[in-house]
């Protein structure tokens, strides 16, 4: 009697195996997209966090730089206002966010924290994943409550209530 299996089993289980790692592809994407999202607002969070502390423990005023490029963006926590003068205190990079898009709205891509209270300029930082744009998350900072906060716009997601 032999043993083995014939070439249309094997074909048959090689076509619904690929069709199974078709169809679980794009919730592994997913997964991953929302994995980075948190990791992000996480990471953006902390760093706002950061510079409040350093702001006030330096009694100096403290700057985010905020760069944003089509390839790659970046956020360095710097002494002065302008990059030229500035010694970089600490830097968060979007190389390990790569498929997640970053914009600001403030005013010269820069944040400012005041030497006294670490108060940060009001604004939002705005990400999303190119790929899913309904999964957009904001970090808002407002100056007069020097409240720092992740939130979505229009519907709770990840995690995280409405603006």
């Amino acid at each position: 009697m032999p043993r083995g299996f014939t070439l249309p089993e094997l074909v048959l289980v090689l076509g619904l195996m690929s069709l199974t790692l078709l169809w679980a592809i794009p919730s592994v994407r997913s997964v991953s997209e929302t994995t980075m999202m948190i990791r992000l607002a996480s990471e953006l969070r902390g760093l706002i966090l950061l510079a409040k502390s350093q702001a006030i423990l330096r009694r100096q005023t403290l700057w985010i730089h905020v760069s944003e490029t089509d390839l790659n963006w970046q956020l360095k926590l710097a002494d002065d206002q302008e990059m030229a003068h500035a010694t970089v205190l600490m830097q968060l990079s979007g190389q390990s966010f790569q498929g997640i898009t970053l914009s600001s709205n403030y005013s010269a891509n820069r944040i400012r924290f005041d030497a006294s209270h670490g108060r940060p300029k009001s604004g939002r930082l705005v990400f999303y994943p190119k790929s899913n744009p309904e999964l957009l998350l904001e970090l808002r900072t407002h100056f007069r409550s020097a409240i720092v906060r992740v939130c979505a716009p229009d519907t709770a997601r990840l995690g995280y209530d409405v603006c």
